[in-house]
């Protein structure tokens, strides 16, 4: 008995049961109610709360509340931050990582894909914190026993220690995947050389390992040419490879019964202002007077559907990877006897449907101009005068259709110029570059500009939306106040008349590097601005050089960065050479030299070619470039 009464003692402790239960449970709040919001003001986070969740082994929950922050952050933009903002900040990105470093804390493997999907964002709460990387955190992390769901977060793009990424595949190739696709997502430009080195050199070794984990794989695969124009073809390779091995695996085959002339234009940007429409859309207004039938496809989101052209197509149909998955069906069964890609690689869905058997003959043109290196695409349609016809099976893997001129038309944007007053004494230069196109040794080669010229040089960057996705838009300003201190100014997004007026208050415009900028070239002279360009050996640093030798401004187009800084230095601090400039740019005809030209139709002649010859032209097995009208 007396045994007996002992056992009932030991497992007795009701009361202590009574005690501790309650801290299982959420003490009078939820998850929601740990952040506070105010209209105009940033999020106010409870990191005392944060702390609790993690003392009492809530870890899921606490990833979820972490989670939950970054998408208030991602939606609440910051452009600098005030001194109570930079507390609220700090306090949730210390607390955070003081809790991911402990070494009791562990990661719930369910929870692992969401963090992944937020550690862009939070990378970036990182870079706004006073903290600006996850170094310390992330040296701490590496001693740790079974570290692994810690140590991918914690790794990223902008931190100086890198780990061993050989390791980490070898740890969980799935997982390792994740990361390694997102490791430069969260940057706007490589705009410091920590960073560039970092990019480049993670591009140079694609792992070979590598997996496409889920549907999304835009990030990567589109800035990778903004990032090393040399590998980018190695990680387009690795994605299409990976692509066309999921592919027989669809449950929704694809049915095609071509019909002649029936084509369809797969785009997500088919409205005035996007810059692809703005290259394209004479050519497709050609298709229309040749007298195909064409349904647009849209891509993604519909937010955009009030604002789609839609005047040159029999229907509009849609394909969207979202929640539910790759939802295509509206294209399954179809008629097309080819399909047309104005730009691939801007979006998940024109990745995966350029490899994917939608019709006889799949076309794509220069809306995103750089080859997909291995999808299932048969043609890219360019322009005779700017291609370096003894690189085309270099720079790509379809098969090159050359016609007379460009192989873009630009669209007129009807800007009447405001005659705005130049500042004095200082020179503004024009940078209108989206942040990917933003890269150090650019930076470095506008500083060695600064430094030369004699007249003061302040850059004026026009960066659109792209500077704060994701809330990266402080890390970007830090880097430019270190380069050019104050003479430095930010415009982001605007209408797009309102851009360019901003444009014309500037002095002179700079074409990007190594990535081109054929629209820029467009806006400046919209404006009445002259523009300096490098000419290179693909399309996209070709285009801009084109259209200045049309406008007889063969002088402003130059072969290296250093005769770049040579011949801006010349025009800053000679004056009398930019009124020359830009008294010539007024003289030239836009009309008739950009906008009213015969190569729309020269576009609809290579459709009507390759469309009545398909199939001879698959039976030689070349890559010969086709030439038409040329």
């Amino acid at each position: 008995m007396a045994r007996k009464k002992r056992k009932r003692k030991r497992q007795k402790p009701a009361v202590k049961k009574q005690i501790t239960a309650p801290l299982q449970a959420p003490l009078g709040f939820n998850l929601a109610d740990m952040i506070q919001e105010k209209e105009g003001e940033p999020p106010t986070i409870d990191a005392a709360k944060m702390l609790w969740l993690y003392q009492t082994g809530r870890h899921a929950d606490l990833v979820q509340f972490i989670i939950n922050v970054c998408a208030k952050y991602e939606t609440y933009i910051f452009a600098k931050l005030q001194p109570a903002a930079q507390v609220q900040v700090d306090n949730f990105v210390l607390t955070a990582l003081y809790i991911l470093a402990r070494p009791d804390f562990k990661l719930p493997k369910e929870s692992f894909l969401n963090f992944m999907a937020a550690a862009p964002i939070f990378n970036n709460m990182v870079a706004l914190s006073s903290l600006q990387t996850t170094d310390g955190f992330l040296r701490a992390v590496l001693s740790q026993p079974e570290n692994f769901f810690k140590v991918l977060p914690l790794c990223t793009v902008r931190n100086e220690l890198q780990v061993n990424v050989a390791g980490l595949f070898a740890t969980n190739q799935h997982l390792a995947s994740v990361w390694w696709l997102q490791y430069c997502s969260a940057l706007s430009g490589l705009t410091n050389q920590r960073t560039y080195d970092n990019a480049t050199r993670a591009l140079a070794n694609v792992p070979k390992e590598l997996i496409l984990p889920d549907w999304r794989c835009t990030p990567l695969y589109f800035t990778a040419t903004y990032i090393d124009p040399n590998t980018d073809r190695l990680v387009k390779q690795k994605m299409n490879e990976c692509i066309q091995n999921h592919i027989p695996k669809f449950p929704v085959k694809i049915i095609n019964n071509p019909v002649k002339k029936r084509i369809a234009i797969i785009a997500s940007r088919w409205y005035t202002r996007s810059a692809v429409y703005k290259t394209s859309e004479p050519h497709i207004t050609a298709l229309k007077k040749r007298g195909y039938d064409m349904d647009l496809i849209h891509l993604g989101s519909r937010h955009v559907d009030d604002i789609l052209e839609r005047d040159d197509f029999s229907s509009v149909k849609y394909v969207d990877i979202g929640r539910a998955g790759f939802n295509y069906n509206e294209i399954a069964d179809n008629d097309y006897e080819a399909v047309y890609f104005p730009d691939i690689g801007m979006n998940n869905e024109s990745i995966w449907l350029s490899n994917m058997p939608l019709a006889p003959i799949k076309i794509m043109g220069l809306g995103h101009p750089v080859s997909t290196f291995g999808s299932k695409i048969d043609y890219i349609i360019s322009g005779a005068e700017v291609e370096r016809e003894d690189l085309v099976q270099v720079n790509y893997t379809e098969r090159v259709v050359l016609i007379p001129g460009l192989g873009a038309s630009p669209v007129d944007p009807e800007y009447t110029r405001k005659h705005a007053e130049k500042a004095d004494p200082e020179f503004i230069i024009n940078c209108c570059w989206t942040a990917p196109k933003i890269n150090y040794p650019m930076l470095q080669a506008l500083v060695e500009i600064k430094k030369r010229a004699k007249r003061q040089v302040v850059y004026h960057f026009l960066p659109s939306w792209t500077i704060g996705r994701q809330n990266s838009a402080i890390p970007f300003l830090r880097d430019m106040k270190v380069l050019f201190g104050s003479d430095v100014l930010i415009t982001a997004e605007r209408p797009y008349h309102d851009y360019l007026e901003k444009m014309e208050s500037g002095h002179l415009s700079l074409v990007p590097h190594p990535f081109g900028g054929y629209n820029t070239v467009v806006d400046s002279f919209a404006v009445g601005l002259p523009c300096v360009t490098i000419e290179g050996s693909k399309w996209y640093n070709r285009c801009g050089p084109g259209l200045l030798r049309r406008c007889d401004f063969n002088d402003l187009v130059v072969d290296s960065v250093e005769a770049y800084i040579d011949k801006v230095v010349e025009i800053v601090d000679n004056s009398a050479l930019w009124h020359e400039l830009v008294g010539r740019l007024a003289m030239v005809d836009l009309q008739k030299t950009l906008y009213i030209t015969e190569e729309p139709g020269y576009f609809a002649d290579a459709f009507d070619y390759l469309l009545t010859n398909h199939e001879r032209l698959q039976a030689q097995d070349s890559r010969e470039p086709i030439r038409i009208g040329c």
